[in-house]
């Protein structure tokens, strides 16, 4: 019988480390250095062992810290619905977002926007571009679009923290889901270096709001890593 890679038994071995709690969520592993030393093989053989863990969604890699396990996986019962925000903070994970990008657009340069919340072309769009965090890991990636008809200013301040909060607290907005889609599908390139991960499978959740007054108000498309985060359905009352 054909002997196991070395760098393969290394991620056998660490991942039943992590399963069995020897290294709990959230915790530092060893360095790259340190794991060669105690298999008694090459920092390169140590290295894919890592790469094997991180592309199954078992650690994450952050530079100049070290690498560390992938926080507990968030489950969000879709009947239930509510924010990102609530979903880390009923995980006991810390809620968070870096902001790639924010701009005002027009529809006209949206199409698949602005049919979906029936937008003439002159209308101006709210555009946010963020990758969302919890206890600093990236769990998410999500593109909203609002139109500036129903929310004239927004403070871009806000947006490295929950959106919701924000137009909950200043404008007494509470957006309700009327409408998911799902897919599944893998990363790209870009994706990968945001979420910090390898070839793991993103569900990908798209939804549809309206406000108080039942106005189309939110357009938003959310990549979530597979591994960190689960959608279910209860059927019971």
């Amino acid at each position: 019988m054909k002997k196991l890679a070395h760098y393969i038994k290394i991620e056998q071995d660490l991942t039943k480390q992590i399963e069995n709690q020897t290294f709990p969520s959230g915790s530092q592993l060893p360095t790259e250095k340190e794991i060669a030393a105690q298999y008694g093989v090459s920092r390169m053989t140590a290295n894919k062992a890592l790469t094997a863990l991180m592309t199954k969604g078992l650690i994450v890699r952050i530079q100049g810290k070290g690498t560390f396990v992938q926080n507990k996986r968030v489950e969000k019962d879709i009947r239930t619905g509510g924010s990102f925000t609530k979903d880390m903070l009923s995980t006991k994970q810390i809620p968070g977002a870096i902001l790639i990008d924010y701009r005002v657009l027009r529809a006209s340069h949206l199409a698949k926007v602005q049919a979906i919340l029936n937008l003439r072309d002159n209308d101006l769009v709210h555009y946010i571009h963020r990758v969302r965090l919890g206890d600093q890991t990236p769990i998410a990636l999500s593109k909203t679009y609002i139109p500036c008809k129903y929310l004239a200013y927004l403070d871009v301040n806000v947006l490295d923290h929950s959106l919701y909060r924000y137009l909950n607290d200043s404008w007494n907005i509470h957006p309700k889901i009327i409408d998911y889609k799902f897919s599944a599908r893998l990363p790209n390139d870009n994706e990968k270096k945001l979420l910090k991960i390898g070839n793991t499978a993103l569900l990908e959740s798209v939804h549809v709001n309206i406000d108080d007054a039942n106005n189309l108000f939110e357009y938003t498309e959310t990549l979530y890593v597979g591994s960190r985060y689960t959608y279910h359905l209860s059927l019971n009352e």
